[in-house]
This record gives structure tokens, C-alpha cells and sequence, in this order.
């Protein structure tokens, strides 16, 4: 799940450890749950997420600032994501690789999409 702070845009995002996942979807896009401290688990379709580019970019516990934008309230926003840090470091460990993954893939189950949790959020 990605992390976004927040700040000027909406709020950021981080893939990663609470909340963030990134599913591939058609041959380079991906479908996003982003964790935001003020907006809880949101949703969004990011145009190439799933290419070289940005693969790395949307990888579990980075922190990201994300900008969603949507024609209608019903309609799945497009998310730009812009990498803020990187924690890639912690993946070269087989322990805090498999903790992330595990955190992100509990954090994408359980939560619900637009609640807050500011605590959970400072806490990854």
C-alpha cells in the first residue's frame, strides 16, 4: 500500500505497509489503494503503473505524493504518483521484505475504503 502525506494536493499516498496495493491492470496500467492520513484507503487508476517506469515507484512502504482526479464522484479517480522516499534499502533483508509484504496485504484486506486512521497512518 502507498503512504501519502498530506500537503497542498490531495492528501499523499504510499504503497505499502497500510493500506496501499498496486494490481496490475491492462498491459501497463494499475489500480492503486493509496493509505492517507485525512482520507483513510483511496482508490486510483495510475497510467503506466504497472511499466518500468513507475513499478518501482509503487512498490509496498514508499512514500508517495498522489493527486487524484475524477470526472464524476462515482467513476475510479486517476492518481499521478511523484516518489517522495524510497525504502528499497529494506528490501535487500528477507525479514522487513516479508514484514512489508505482510503489513501491506493485511492493511489492503481489513481497511475499508475513505475511513481515517491518522493513528495507524503515523505508526507506518
Amino acid at each position: 500500500m502507498l503512504r501519502v502525506p498530506p500537503g497542498p494536493r490531495y492528501p499523499a499516498a504510499r504503497p505499502g505497509p497500510a493500506g496501499a496495493r498496486a494490481v496490475p491492470h491492462g498491459e501497463h496500467g494499475a489500480i492503486v489503494r493509496a493509505f492517507t492520513e485525512q482520507e483513510g484507503v483511496q482508490p486510483g487508476y495510475v497510467r503506466g503503473g504497472h511499466g518500468r517506469a513507475l513499478r518501482p515507484v509503487l512498490q509496498p512502504a514508499n512514500l508517495v505524493q498522489g493527486e487524484w482526479r475524477s470526472r464524476t464522484e462515482d467513476a475510479l479517480a486517476g492518481l499521478t504518483v511523484e516518489l517522495l522516499h524510497s525504502r528499497a534499502a529494506m528490501f535487500s533483508e528477507a525479514l522487513p521484505a516479508a514484514a512489508f509484504q505482510w503489513a501491506t496485504a493485511l492493511s489492503a484486506f481489513a481497511l475499508p475504503e475513505g475511513l481515517p486512521y491518522p493513528r495507524l497512518y503515523r505508526c507506518v
